[in-house]
């Protein structure tokens, strides 16, 4: 074990740590499983044209995002299909 992790510097000289500090976060912790902010969802419902998306409760932003995705992916299925 090295010197750093067992002595932290303090001014000119170190001292050693106590305890360990707590554990790092790993890949799976991350934000990337957390759900999205009511903020996010605002701006997704404005992108997609939500209409009455101000006065929409976190729950109903999502939803209302679900459904316009989803009716974009049919729209965008039946272009293909179309042969467009």
């Amino acid at each position: 074990m090295t010197l750093q992790r067992k002595a932290r510097k303090v001014g000119d000289r170190r001292e050693p740590k106590g305890r360990n500090g707590p554990a790092r976060r790993t890949g799976s912790d991350t934000d990337a499983s957390a759900s999205p902010t009511k903020a996010h969802l605002y701006d997704l419902a404005k992108r997609f044209d939500v209409p009455g998306r101000s006065s929409m409760t976190k729950a109903q932003l999502a939803e209302a995002v679900a459904r316009a995705r989803a009716s974009r992916r049919r729209v965008a299925s039946t272009r293909y299909s179309a042969g467009f």
